[in-house]
């Protein structure tokens, strides 16, 4: 059997039952498609997911499981706590910077607990009023 996108030769393909377990379609409407085109389409669909991310309402990707996820590994790396009290109560995550929005790097974000956060957003509205004075 060939690749659907290349045409390259796919091995042993047709040893293998090939039915599609995510539609109840018929299945010779799917894709056969070699693991080298495979990756180029996954990596496609990272990109296109990663720049939805970036470019969503800021609501819809605080609820995305990769915005789940980064949390998760934020709040364990600081160990459960507030990185600027200590405290492991009510903790958030909060974004240094948004340029990376959907890809974050560990230095855009910090591990704080609801006081803290709180004091962090009156500071940036301060220091945003005293701007446009």
């Amino acid at each position: 059997m060939n690749c659907d996108i290349c045409s390259a030769n796919i091995p042993g393909l047709e040893e293998y039952d090939f039915s599609c377990r995510l539609m109840s379609v018929d299945h010779k409407q799917c894709l056969q498609i070699c693991a080298h085109c495979l990756l180029g389409v996954m990596d496609r669909l990272s990109k296109h997911r990663q720049k939805y991310l970036r470019l969503c309402k800021y609501d819809d990707y605080l609820r995305s499981d990769e915005w789940n996820v980064r949390r998760k590994q934020i709040i364990e790396a600081a160990g459960g706590a507030c990185q600027i009290c200590g405290t492991r109560y009510e903790l958030y995550v909060h974004h240094n910077t948004y340029i990376r929005r959907g890809v974050e790097a560990a230095t855009d974000l910090i591990c704080v607990c609801r006081v803290c956060h709180a004091k962090i957003h009156d500071k940036e509205k301060n220091r945003e009023a005293n701007s446009n004075e």
